[in-house]
This record gives C-alpha cells, structure tokens and sequence, in this order.
C-alpha cells in the first residue's frame, strides 16, 4: 500500500503551489475586497494547460488523474479556495456531465472551450421550494415540436454574470418524477432568461449569485444534455465530482489555517513562554492534524477509487465532503481563538473561512443529506453506493 503520490500528481502539484504563491496570491486580497473574479489570472492558469483537469487530452483536457485533480486544487486552496473552485469547474460540476452524456458535437462545442479557459459556465439546480431534494423539482420543459420550452425558478446560482451557458435542470411537463428530469445547455443571453441578484451573502468572496427565472425559454432538442430523463443522473455525475473537488478546497484552506496558527504559536509570547508550549493550545493544533490527516486519507482514496476506473462513488465523496467542510469550520474557529483579536481582523482570512465552511456544508448537498446517504448506503437500503466497513 503506498500512500505517495505518483509523479505526475508531484509535479502538477508543485506547478500549482508555484502559481499560487507568485500569482494568487498576490492579489487575492484586492479581488475579494472588490468582490470581482481574477478572470486575468484563471485564463493564465489555462494557458499552462492544467485548467483541463481529467478531461481527456482528445476533448481539449489535460488528461490528469484525479489524484493529480485534488492534489492541484487542494494546493491552490492554501491560497484561495474561491480560485481553486473555479480552476476545478472543467473536472467537476460543469464539464463531468459534459464528459459523461454529452454528445461528440456538444463536447466539441461546449467542453473543449471549457477546458481552454475560453468559455465559462454555471449551473442551476437548487429552486426557492428546496435544494436538498433536487428530484422534486418544478421547473418544467414542455416539448414544442423540436424544441423544449422552460419555465420555473432556480436559487442561489452563481458566476452567471461571466458565464457562456448555463447547465439547467427541469422536469418533463408530462413526467411528474424524477423519471422525466432532463438536463439542457441553456445560452445565457436567451430570449426568456432573466436573473435577479441576490446581494450581501457575504460568502466564498468573490462571488455573485442570482435568481434565475426561465419565461418559456426555447431550448433546442440538440442543447439537451443526456437522453430525456438522463437529467438526475448527469445532476448526480456532476454532483459527485463536485463534492471531491469542494473536499480537496476545504482540505487546502484547513493547512492555511493549521500552518499559519502553528507559526503564530512559535512565535507568539505569553506569560514569558510561547503559547505552542501551553497545553490549550497544544490540544487545539493536535486536533487539526488528526483531522487534516484524515480528511486527506478520505480524499485521496476517493480519487484512487475513480482513478480505478469505480463510476459511482457517491458514499465516498460524501463523507469526504463531510468531513472537510466541518473540519474547515473547526479550523477556522481554532484559527481565530488562537491569534486572539487579531483573528478578527481583515489581515488573516479566518473569520471569511468560517463564514464559507456553513456555505460548503450547505453546497452541493447540505451534511444532513450526505450523513443520510452514507446511512442509507450502510444499511443497504441502496444498492448503487452500498458501502462496506472493510473491503
């Protein structure tokens, strides 16, 4: 069993933490105070050819394992998470699904400029009446001759303001389950489109998000994503993916937090002694790296499992997801009691970072919903995903 990583992921890893450190960094304050996405620096990135992940080289990707996919974007995320999350978009929500069910044309239209940099894209899935059951839906497509007709709301979808296309979930008008759900690669100028901003959420800055309103909009037979009623599992593909990436982000800001607060309590003179030498703190840095340690071990064995080739490994990624974005919010609390007011201040990240750890354990599948699949996996109730304790 060897837990090194290949060289491949070594070196792209390595390449990222350069990036990180030269580039990001230097300007991830100025983007977050204004609130306004580096799309200078995520072009850069493409340009060195990683912004393709695993999307296979034939369909304009990088061809990168997913061991080389989370160790890129965790390292990233030691710098910024948000920026990390949007080099990760081709790998995960947005292009997986494309990957998966789309069609040679729909790949080479859609996917290929993704993985350039030279398209962007969002995804609207979660509507006002709920997120966590995305089958129960009421955003309907109605067939029009060759077309469909949208109509319906869709909450809390981000990046719209620079995205191309919009990767749109809606239930057949005739279907009223989650048999007839569809996916459609919406234009984001079309007739019929119209997005309300929801100002001052106050998370995984920069970021924008808006409401989603879809008045009969026409979608060709050709943007359907997937065969008609494919939709909840592309939703499901892109979802899994998703949530090995959001892991990999939170695993990357937990280091911040855990490095940084280590220094800090070297450094840090109270009562004639550094406060690393005291006991609290000792048991607060102590509890981190177990944590860290073991969201890694769940992280990395999950993109084994899809670097083996394993199509569904929903309970693994959800328990990946849990917990790293619960450690990320215990990070950031620990962060801030041990660099006292300081913590507070505009000067370390870590009050943003607890503000985002409640937005990644609502994202993607609230950790009630994840703790419920892997209880439902566990207990056998669902064959795809049955989980067992040793393997």
């Amino acid at each position: 069993m060897d837990f090194s990583l290949s060289e491949e992921a070594q070196a792209i890893r390595s390449a990222a933490a350069r990036f990180a450190h030269e580039r990001v960094a230097p300007a991830v304050k100025a983007y977050r105070a204004s609130n306004e996405m580096p799309l200078a620096l995520i072009r850069e990135f493409a340009d060195l050819g990683y912004l393709g992940g695993v999307i296979p080289e034939a369909w304009g990707g990088a061809g990168m394992s997913f061991e080389s996919l989370v160790a890129m974007v965790e390292e990233i995320s030691t710098v910024d998470h948000v920026f990390a999350g949007q080099i990760s978009h081709p790998s995960g929500l947005l292009g997986i699904g494309l990957l998966r069910y789309g069609s040679d044309a729909q790949k080479d239209e859609i996917l290929r400029p993704l993985c350039a940099g030279a398209i962007r894209g969002a995804v609207a899935m979660s509507e006002p009446q709920g997120g966590s059951d995305v089958a129960n839906m009421t955003t309907v497509a109605r067939k029009d001759g060759g077309d469909y007709l949208l109509r319906g709301q869709k909450l809390f979808v981000s990046h719209t303001d620079h995205a191309n296309f919009i990767l749109t979930f809606a239930r057949l008008y005739d279907a009223p389950d989650r048999a007839g759900i569809c996916a459609f690669i919406v234009d984001r100028n079309a007739a019929g489109l119209v997005t309300t901003p929801i100002d001052d959420v106050g998370v995984l800055l920069p970021h924008s998000f808006v409401q989603v309103h879809y008045d009969d909009l026409r979608v060709p037979a050709a943007r359907r994503l997937g065969a008609e009623g494919e939709g909840l599992r592309v939703a499901m593909c892109a979802l899994e993916s998703g949530r090995m990436a959001l892991a990999a982000r939170c695993c990357g800001a937990v280091r911040h937090c855990l490095e940084s607060a280590t220094a800090y309590a070297r450094d840090r003179t109270v009562f004639g002694s550094a406060i690393g030498r005291y006991q609290m703190i000792q048991q607060k840095l102590a509890d981190l790296a177990i944590g860290l340690t073991s969201a890694r071990l769940l992280l990395y064995r999950l993109a084994w499992l899809k670097d083996q080739g394993i199509e569904s490994a929903r309970t693994e990624s959800a328990m990946a997801k849990v917990l790293a974005t619960e450690l990320l919010e215990r990070a950031a609390s620990e962060a801030i009691q041990i660099f006292g007011g300081y913590g507070l201040t505009a000067d370390y990240p870590w009050v943003q970072y607890l503000k985002d750890s409640k937005a990644f354990q609502v994202a993607e599948g609230t950790s009630e919903i994840q703790r419920m699949l892997i209880a439902e996996a566990v207990l056998g109730y669902r064959e795809q995903g049955r989980f067992q304790l040793v393997s």
